[in-house]
């Protein structure tokens, strides 16, 4: 089971069940009885990604590789973005009664699933832990996957990152996979998919999100200045946080899925 998959307590609701018409996977029409989609939605993520993986080589490979520096800058900041965003209830609901003669309750759990995506040759492993944290913070099922890039081999500290960050295996996913995958889960919209650029990577992917209503988000921050050659890390950012990256434009918020419900008090 990933990393920051986090199972809701089971319990059986009729028609007039907020909890149950709320939850962050339940098409518009289901206000019936809680069901298992967001489990399934990351199982067949699970499952359909576990041949994508790096073997056990590969990985101790690409983890040495990274080098003793590169790995203590990468747990620096891993451990500053944990603190920085903080985590989050699996669930959270909130009644708000007004003078008017109505209330507004608010309820808010992880989203189903969160496929980030980049290429596997992307060089700063600084960005692509900058958009995995939020999302382990918000409690959703991560699933990071790399896409081969014929031209480049796969940059080393990237899977280092996801193992330091709790997320390993590493794995390298053609966009046909992903693609094959999102359309056997039978509420896409309950998750979240995100594009590490640049190149901005999985157009397709991008396309059919697009599409099916699925939150997609397309992200390119710069690539820091490279550092010394001899460092394959690339992590240098700027001379005083060379060991954190933060992304303004993303927050754990987004991989969180909120639904409202507005009655008479």
């Amino acid at each position: 089971m990933p990393y920051g998959y986090r199972t809701l307590p089971s319990r059986r609701g009729d028609d007039n069940d907020d909890d149950a018409r709320c939850r962050p996977d339940a098409p518009p029409c289901c206000t019936g009885h809680m069901t298992t989609t967001m489990h399934d939605a990351a199982q067949i993520l699970e499952d359909g990604l576990a041949g994508c993986a790096l073997d056990e080589e590969q990985a101790a490979n690409a983890y040495e590789s990274t080098g003793e520096r590169g790995r203590a800058t990468l747990k620096q900041c891993i451990a500053r973005l944990y603190r920085f965003y903080g985590e989050r209830e699996a669930t959270r609901s909130v009644t708000r009664r007004f003078r008017d003669g109505f209330t507004v309750e608010t309820h808010e759990t992880p989203a189903a699933f969160a496929l980030i995506v980049c290429s596997a040759a992307h060089p700063c492993p600084a960005s692509l832990t900058a958009v995995i944290l939020p999302a382990l913070t918000a409690g959703a099922p991560v699933f990071p996957c790399l896409l081969p890039d014929p031209a480049k081999p796969l940059h080393a500290p990237l899977a280092a990152a996801l193992e330091l960050a709790g997320v390993d295996p590493a794995r390298i996913v053609p966009e046909d996979v992903l693609l094959s995958l999102l359309k056997k889960i039978a509420y896409p919209r309950a998750g979240r998919i995100l594009l590490l650029g640049p190149p901005a990577p999985a157009p397709r992917l991008a396309a059919y999100a697009h599409a099916h209503a699925v939150p997609c988000l397309s992200l390119a921050p710069p690539v820091p200045r490279t550092a010394p050659a001899q460092d394959p890390c690339f992590l240098e950012l700027d001379a005083a946080h060379a060991d954190l990256r933060i992304l303004p434009d993303l927050d754990p918020s987004w991989f969180r899925a909120r639904r409202m419900n507005i009655h008479a008090s």
